[in-house]
């Protein structure tokens, strides 16, 4: 699951879009909270970022920020 919500995220993705990737082993979907905590916490906890930026036809698209290597 995180690879392939990582990859989601580098080219952009809604939070519905998560909804469906975000699945447990046992084939349920997240909860809401447990996806907006990987968005604003568990991401940035380890070093990256999350930019919103909003598509005409798509709504809020969610983008992965990766930093500059020092």
């Amino acid at each position: 699951t995180q690879s392939v919500v990582r990859d989601a995220l580098m080219v952009g993705v809604t939070f519905e879009e998560l909804r469906a990737l975000c699945i447990t082993r046992k084939g349920k979907p997240w909860a809401d909270k447990a996806i907006q905590s990987l968005l604003y916490h568990d991401l940035r906890n380890k070093g990256y970022g999350v930019r919103s930026v909003y598509d005409f036809d798509r709504g809020l698209i969610y983008k992965l920020v990766i930093p500059d290597a020092a």
